[in-house]
């Protein structure tokens, strides 16, 4: 099963920053929500609801005052659906990522380093010539 690309209003992809989120949702109970009450169960501001939640598609129901009104499982199937998309991605063998190219590079001048447990690869990017790397490994850390 694929999961829909869910957009902002401003035509980008949306994503969850935290691990928590997806926790806070687990908890939710079939009820119906304030934006309030949702803000606070999620430990983050009213308006990330009411701007950036409802924008990449949060489900709800308006009331004749006006008022907002969220169903835990509606949210909690709307987080598991937007959190789904936000798996990390396969990035292929040998090639690092280049921010500024805003693709994957095949380094020619590559070069090992370690810092803080962490194993990386360090390189010039070809085509735009800016400093480019890669982890490729961990020596316990626990992320």
């Amino acid at each position: 099963m694929s999961t829909p690309k869910i957009n902002t209003p401003n035509g980008k992809p949306f994503k969850f920053g935290a691990f928590r989120v997806k926790q806070h949702a687990i908890g939710l109970l079939n009820m119906l929500y304030t934006s309030n009450e949702l803000a606070e169960a999620f430990e983050t501001d009213r308006r990330v609801i009411l701007e950036r939640w409802i924008g990449a598609g949060l489900p709800y129901t308006k009331d004749d005052h006006g008022r907002y009104w969220f169903s835990g499982r509606e949210v909690e199937a709307w987080v598991k659906v937007v959190s789904a998309r936000s798996e990390k991605r396969h990035v292929p063998e040998g090639t690092i990522w280049c921010n500024k190219c805003k693709k994957h590079v095949k380094p020619n001048d590559t070069r090992t380093g370690e810092k803080r447990r962490l194993t990386y690869l360090r390189a010039t990017c070809p085509q735009c010539g800016r400093p480019i790397a890669r982890v490729t490994g961990s020596k316990g850390a626990a992320w």
